[in-house]
């Protein structure tokens, strides 16, 4: 069986340096040690979304640590987002059998952007075609061994860069103002943000990557300092 140590160096080679990463194996029964507050969170929550929410959290304070900025409960925001401690930025996900969450420095990056998606099952039609473009849906028919789980991935991104953007600007982005340009070959991906309305010029175009490992796609995004100012400055933000 894959270990939570093998799936955090997955994730860690997907961002660049600077980015902080921990993971849980969410089919683990070891208890998390956290805050009591944290424990309150999620009072009527049933026994599996207890146990990735206090996973989740688990891996942010143990990736907080290790970059020194652990200072206590990370509360929850008026948009259920992790309210991270002065002076750094993060996202948490858990999908499948893992629990992850990415953190780094705020004078390095304006935001970061995490997501674990299963590959099994497929995205239901529907959603496919609600939230992909047509030409993220071309990318089925590129003869490549993932070729299947494209949308798959494509899916995972748009979620990745939903959170960074919004670790960034504090603006809900919908799935549907990403588009995804996916390298099946070289797991690099890019996205265009079209903040204003769907189909018109993009905010800006953010980088990410992913990787599949363990039945899993993993997806990263990050946007610098500089990124986020030149996003900021669009009209619509």
């Amino acid at each position: 069986m894959t270990t939570a140590a093998e799936v955090a160096k997955v994730l860690d080679a997907l961002f660049p340096p600077g980015v902080v990463v921990a993971v849980r194996d969410l089919r683990c029964q070891e208890e998390a040690h956290l805050w009591s507050e944290e424990r309150d969170m999620v009072p009527t929550a049933g026994p599996k979304r207890r146990r990735e929410f206090l996973a989740g959290r688990a891996c942010a304070h143990e990736a907080l640590r290790a970059l020194g900025c652990d200072s206590g409960p990370i509360a929850i925001g008026p948009n259920r987002e992790p309210l991270w401690p002065p002076g750094s930025v993060g996202s948490i996900s858990h999908g499948g059998a893992w629990a992850a969450a990415a953190v780094a420095r705020a004078e390095d990056f304006s935001g970061i952007g995490v997501d674990i998606e299963p590959l099994e099952p497929p995205l239901e039609q529907g959603v496919e075609r609600m939230v992909h473009t047509a030409a993220e849906l071309q990318v089925e028919r590129t003869p490549h061994p993932l070729t299947p789980f494209a949308t798959k991935i494509s899916f995972s991104a748009k979620e990745s860069m939903v959170k960074c953007l919004f670790s960034a600007t504090g603006r809900l982005v919908a799935l549907t103002d990403i588009a995804v340009d996916l390298d099946l070959g070289g797991s690099r991906l890019a996205a265009d943000v079209h903040a204003v309305k769907r189909g018109g010029s993009p905010a800006s175009t953010l980088p990410g990557a992913f990787d599949v490992a363990d039945g899993h796609v993993f997806t990263a995004a990050w946007v610098g300092p500089e990124l986020a100012a030149a996003v900021l400055g669009r009209p619509g933000w």
